[in-house]
């Protein structure tokens, strides 16, 4: 219910008189809102002059009590005690009749010269506004963006006052007053310094508990709405994730079934049709093998298959649960929330979901390990040397400048960004070709863009650079996975998808794809 010019005018009659001459002592903010000066009167002593701009509740009175203030001040805290700390008040003034207010003060300066600052509260609008004015009339500082119109005052530039609607003649007088619907005894009690002040500030310190009740209320909604979406949602991915690993055991079927009929299975064939001897009506069923691998390759790709999988169950099940645990939650808090009748319940939903909540939300569902703990990729290539990955800058600066041994050999596409491929060296064994292989084939997926690595074909290529770690180094005050080799090898090679399938089924991780 915000303030009539009426209104305003009856509060500056108040409390000019109390405040004039008075020295200002501090001055506090409490949230977002709301000002305090702290005073004293050598005729009535101690006050506290309020300002507060809250939206519709904008208003100014004085105070019994001030609430606590935080320990650090917000900027314009700051700035307004700089400005107004040690100063004396020479007027508090009802700008034009209308509902804007305007408080000078004025200090010694060099020479004495006067020092004059005003805080200008404006009560227009939406939202009030509180600014700090030179004696030049220029903007100090504001406690919200300072606009006229469309416009917005900068520090520095000419202050002005904003213009006001001015009320029809035929409406004034209408309304009543807020104060008018309280307990006139309140008004009229013997020994109140600022009666009118002090009523208006128990009213409306209902009103803005009401207001903050209501704020709170809606942002927490808003909140547990949005987390609730997200919760289902990765829920429901990995309930289809763990329904695809939980597949995994038509792999160690199929694995059981060639192992029977490895005999009749030859290098180049891309299929072969078996009895199925576990199902029951033992039907005929058809199993695809990849013709670049030799029987036993085919065979040792399913029993991998079915490994995976099976480790990937239970990590899958247990995010599940936490997931699943985490929508209950939501759903429970977002029922309290929406029947909630006062503040403090409010703030008990907001701070059991507040330890509910890590500091950062889980990691999206991309698999069932956590990204943040995830090491190096990890593959064996064709000759059974282990090759790794980085998956990000500081993670190659950690594969290759110290976890990498001298004779590993390093491998990066040439002119691009992708990450570093180590191939772990076997004392007295000389790395194969086929490993090379493999490793640039890894190099030159892994600089792909995400998007495009599940749609490459035989037409990506790229110079895959290649050498022993002892001679890659880091410049001085290069950015995270920046090297220099001081000297190479190159490799000029296409993506091969027959190739990289069998790199992935090596994988001991699920972040290869």
């Amino acid at each position: 219910m915000p303030l009539t010019s009426e209104e305003i005018a009856a509060i500056v009659e108040e409390c000019a008189p109390l405040v004039a001459g008075a020295r200002i002592e501090n001055v506090h903010q409490d949230g977002e809102f709301n000002v305090y000066l702290s005073l004293y009167s050598p005729r009535v002593g101690k006050l506290i002059l309020f300002f507060s701009t809250r939206p519709r509740l904008f208003r100014f009175h004085l105070i019994e009590d001030r609430p606590e203030a935080p320990h650090s001040p917000p900027a314009f805290c700051e700035t307004a005690r700089r400005l107004l700390k040690g100063s004396h008040i020479e007027r508090l003034r009802q700008v034009s009749g209308d509902r804007v207010v305007e408080l000078t003060t004025t200090r010694g300066g060099d020479s004495d010269r006067l020092e004059m600052v005003s805080l200008v509260l404006e009560m227009m609008g939406t939202r009030g506004q509180l600014a700090l004015v030179s004696g030049h009339r220029e903007l100090l500082s504001s406690l919200h963006p300072c606009r006229r119109g469309r416009l917005e005052i900068p520090v520095g530039k000419p202050y002005r006052f904003p213009e006001g609607k001015p009320q029809p003649p035929q409406l004034k007088g209408v309304g009543q007053s807020p104060w008018r619907y309280l307990n006139s005894g309140a008004l009229e009690a013997d020994g109140l310094l600022a009666p009118l002040s002090y009523t208006l500030a128990r009213y409306y310190a209902r009103l803005e508990t009401t207001e903050i009740f209501r704020e709170k209320q809606q942002a927490l909604l808003v909140q547990l709405r949005r987390d609730l979406s997200r919760s289902e949602g990765l829920a429901d991915k990995l309930r289809e994730e763990l329904a695809l690993a939980e597949t995994g055991k038509a792999h160690l079927e199929h694995g059981e079934l060639i192992k029977g009929a490895l005999g009749r299975i030859r290098r180049g064939m891309t299929e072969i049709e078996l009895e199925n001897y576990f199902a029951p009506d033992i039907p005929r069923v058809t199993i695809p093998l990849d013709p670049t691998l030799s029987p036993r390759e085919n065979l040792e790709r399913f029993f991998k298959r079915y490994q995976k999988s099976r480790r990937a169950i239970p990590i899958l099940a247990a995010r599940l649960e936490r997931f699943e645990e985490d929508v209950e939650r939501y759903r429970r808090l977002l029922g309290q929330v929406e029947a909630a009748q006062g503040l403090e319940e409010v703030e008990k939903a907001a701070g059991e979901l507040a330890e509910a909540k890590p500091p950062r939300h889980r990691a999206r569902a991309k698999g069932p390990r956590e990204t943040h703990s995830l090491g190096p990729r990890r593959f064996l290539s064709h000759d059974g040397f282990e090759i790794l990955v980085g998956r990000n800058a500081r993670q190659n600066d950690e594969l290759t400048l110290h976890r990498a041994r001298g004779n590993d050999v390093f491998l990066h596409v040439a002119g691009r960004p992708g990450g570093h491929v180590i191939v772990r060296a076997v004392p007295g064994k000389q790395v194969p070709l086929e490993t090379l292989l493999d490793a640039a084939q890894i190099a030159l997926f892994f600089s792909l863009p995400q998007r495009q690595r599940g749609s490459v074909g035989l037409s990506v290529g790229g110079d895959v650079d290649y050498t022993q770690v002892k001679h890659v180094r880091k410049p001085k005050g290069a950015k995270p996975g920046l090297v220099l080799l001081s000297t190479h090898k190159s490799l000029r090679v296409h993506i091969q998808p027959e190739r990289l399938n069998r790199l992935r089924d090596t994988t001991r991780d699920s972040g290869a794809d």
